[in-house]
């Protein structure tokens, strides 16, 4: 990943930030949808040294879904 260290690079992504959300904001206004959904889960990643197990019951997922 590239490492904003520039005026001019963080220029750049506010303006993507602003770009986005003014696309995000349209769907909006044309009826889109956007929902989210958290259910419990426990983290992808295994702790250091820790042994990595699958236990589906515990799981967290978020799902984001988009719908006109």
């Amino acid at each position: 990943m590239k490492t904003l260290s520039g005026q001019s690079e963080l220029i750049e992504k506010e303006r993507i930030r602003l770009q986005i959300n003014a696309q995000v904001e349209e769907f909006l206004r044309r009826g889109g949808a956007i929902e989210v959904v958290t259910l419990s889960a426990k983290p992808a990643m295994a702790d250091v040294g820790s042994v990595w197990e699958d236990d589906d019951e515990e799981d967290e997922e978020e799902l984001t879904s988009f719908s006109d």
